[in-house]
C-alpha cells in the first residue's frame, strides 16, 4: 500500500520506479469476506515462541491458561489455532483443553483455507503480535494482540510488533493485563467497535492498497507492460 511505497521513497527509492498493486498473498482471502460469523466465538491464534527459546515453554503455557481462564469467564466459545510449527507441541494444548469445556476445536493447519475460515467464523480474534492481525482485520475482525511473551529483538518479530502498536486498528495488551475486560469492551462498546472499523479500514488502504482478489492480475499485467516496452525500445 502507500505506506510500503512511502518507506521505500524515504530508503531511496525513485517514486517513478514503485507502482502499488497490492498483496496478491491476500487473493483468495477475499471469498471469506462473506463467511457467516458465529456469534461469542474467539479464535486463539497461538505463537510458538518456546520453540526458539524466546521464552520458557512453563512460563508459556501458564499464559496460554490465563488466557483460557479468562474468556471462559465470559462464556465464549474457542478455537485454538497453533501456529504450523506446533504440530508437535498439539497434545500439550489438548491436556489443557480437557479443563476447558468451551474448547471446541484445537487444529495446527497450515492451510490458509481453514485457516480463514476459523476467522471468519470468529466474533473476535486473539495472538501473540503476529502478523496474522493483518489477515484478520481483512476480515473486518476485531484483533486483540497479547504482547510480552517475549522479549526478542530479531528485526523479523519487532517490525511486527513495532507496526502493531502503531496501530489504532488493534487492541493492544500486555500478557499480564485483563483480558476479560478487554473482550467485554470489544463486545458490548459501540464507540470502541464503530472506532476500531474505521482504523481498520485506514490500515488496510495504507498497508494493502486494495483488497479485491485483483492483485496478482495487477501484476501480471504489469510485467505485461514491461515487456512490451522494452521490446519497443528494441
Amino acid at each position: 500500500g502507500e505506506k510500503s511505497k512511502e518507506e521505500l521513497i524515504n530508503s531511496g527509492i525513485n517514486k517513478n520506479n514503485i507502482v502499488v498493486t497490492g498483496p496478491s498473498i491476500y487473493d483468495e482471502i477475499i471469498k471469506y469476506k462473506t463467511v457467516k460469523e458465529r456469534e461469542n466465538t474467539v479464535a486463539l491464534m497461538t505463537s510458538g515462541f518456546y520453540i526458539y527459546g524466546l521464552t520458557k515453554e512453563n512460563t508459556y503455557f501458564n499464559y496460554v491458561k490465563k488466557f483460557l481462564d479468562e474468556i471462559s469467564n465470559l462464556n465464549l466459545k474457542v478455537t485454538i489455532k497453533l501456529h504450523p510449527e506446533e504440530q508437535k507441541f498439539i497434545e500439550k494444548y489438548e491436556k489443557i483443553a480437557k479443563n476447558y469445556p468451551n474448547v471446541e476445536k484445537i487444529t495446527a493447519t497450515s492451510n490458509r483455507e481453514e485457516l480463514y475460515k476459523i476467522m471468519a467464523e470468529s466474533s473476535i480474534i486473539i495472538n501473540f503480535g503476529s502478523s496474522i492481525s493483518l489477515e484478520a482485520i481483512i476480515l473486518d475482525k476485531p484483533v486483540i494482540n497479547i504482547l510480552g511473551l517475549h522479549n526478542s529483538q530479531i528485526y523479523d518479530f519487532k517490525i511486527v510488533i513495532d507496526r502493531l502498536k502503531s496501530s489504532k486498528a488493534f487492541v493492544t495488551i500486555d500478557k499480564d493485563d485483563d483480558l476479560k475486560e478487554t473482550i467485554k469492551k470489544l463486545l458490548d462498546n459501540k464507540k470502541i467497535q464503530g472506532d476500531l472499523y474505521k482504523e481498520r479500514k485506514k490500515f488496510i488502504k495504507e498497508s494493502c492498497y486494495k483488497i479485491d482478489g485483483k492483485s496478482s492480475e495487477r501484476i501480471i499485467n504489469l510485467i505485461q507492460n514491461l515487456i512490451a516496452w522494452i521490446n519497443n525500445q528494441n
